[in-house]
């Protein structure tokens, strides 16, 4: 804006006490500190999710601590406007210019009604200051992440002294209920709050909205088992093949060179030396197969990790080091498993016999 402040879209959440004060201990605070409705002060969100058209995003809203206004009211003639709106204009070499536009909602009969953008010197407004004592990394699970605009979040008993936004205001409620009743449950809170809201209530409601929290971690962790499940039976299927592959491979192949291993050993060669070469061997048969694999597998991941951030964006792209240790660890046993087989085939044989043996 022309004083170099920012104007931004926000909302403003008035958690129930006991709730509010949990995140603030959570958070190394204070909750009497919250308490002063002289001072009002809030928990900040850091992120909050965006969509540019393109990608979604994870956002950084907040990044430090500090008092931002809230703009709580305008007065346009007397009467109090219906609300405000962010614009946005491109101001050439200066870059770009925010401001809040407030605007009116005239009635139309029948038709319904439309809004009036009002010049906004001509509409006297009211702000007050909010402190933000600390920024979360992550908002608290009864509160969430929605839509671009910056959420502060303060305890319920400040909504006595400050209702710090201009709008109808919008209720959601998290319930966890015991199990099998949540349908019951549900209904009655739905039934209980419009009977409130309805004949109660000082204010009209702009959204009310009832979640069954313990339903839906139900249904999320059981999606996520399945997709886990899956992803983990097709890894041990595909496994289970390449050791069977791996086995087989190099089985045969100590065991169709016992002429050779015979010949070896009759011109002088220790078992020591033996051994020696055929580990030499495995670790060559290892490093020619596993090297090659992790960096085409590494390069998959990293294509698929380009292909999501197409859509997502704010994901970092990490090496799962757990699953190429594993990968290494199941290789070598592979090959440690079917060399001791294949020596055991071989060290049963004769050596005259084995030389006797014609070549394959």
């Amino acid at each position: 804006m022309a004083d170099g402040s920012f104007a931004v879209m926000g909302s403003v959440v008035y958690l129930e006490d006991a709730a509010f004060d949990r995140c603030v201990a959570d958070a190394g605070l204070n909750p009497a500190d919250f308490r002063d409705p002289t001072e009002p002060r809030a928990l900040g969100v850091g992120k909050a999710y965006g969509n540019n058209g393109a990608v979604y995003e994870l956002l950084d809203v907040l990044t430090a601590t500090g008092t931002v206004q809230a703009l709580t009211a305008g007065l346009y003639e007397g009467e109090v406007v219906s609300g405000f709106a962010v614009a946005y204009e491109a101001d050439g070499a200066n870059g770009a210019g925010f401001d809040f536009v407030p605007y009116v909602f005239e009635p139309n009969g029948a038709d319904g009604g439309m809004t009036r953008n009002l010049d906004p010197a001509d509409v006297e407004t009211a702000t007050t200051p909010v402190e933000v004592v600390a920024v979360l990394d992550e908002a608290p699970e009864l509160v969430g992440m929605y839509g671009e605009s910056v959420q502060l979040i303060v305890p319920m008993s400040l909504a006595a002294t400050h209702s710090l936004g201009i709008i109808d205001p919008t209720f959601r409620a998290s319930f966890d209920a015991p199990e099998g009743r949540s349908g019951e449950v549900g209904d009655d809170l739905v039934n209980a709050a419009g009977t409130f809201f309805h004949d109660e209530a000082p204010f009209e409601v702009a959204f009310l909205a009832m979640n069954d929290y313990a339903g839906d971690v139900a249904s999320n962790q059981t999606l996520a088992m399945v997709v886990n499940v899956f992803c983990l039976l097709f890894t041990v299927i595909l496994a289970l093949i390449a050791m069977a592959n791996v086995f087989n491979t190099v089985t045969n192949g100590l065991i169709l060179r016992r002429r050779e291993f015979a010949v070896m050993r009759s011109v002088g060669l220790s078992n020591r030396q033996f051994r020696a070469m055929i580990v030499d061997e495995c670790v060559a048969w290892c490093a020619r197969g596993l090297v090659p694999g992790v960096l085409l597998s590494l390069l998959v991941s990293w294509l698929l990790w380009v292909a999501v951030s197409g859509s997502l964006s704010g994901l970092s792209f990490m090496v799962p080091w757990a699953y190429v240790a594993l990968a290494f660890a199941m290789t070598a046993a592979a090959v440690g498993i079917s060399v001791a087989y294949g020596m055991h085939r071989c060290k049963a044989d004769n050596v005259v016999e084995a030389l006797r043996m014609d070549s394959v």
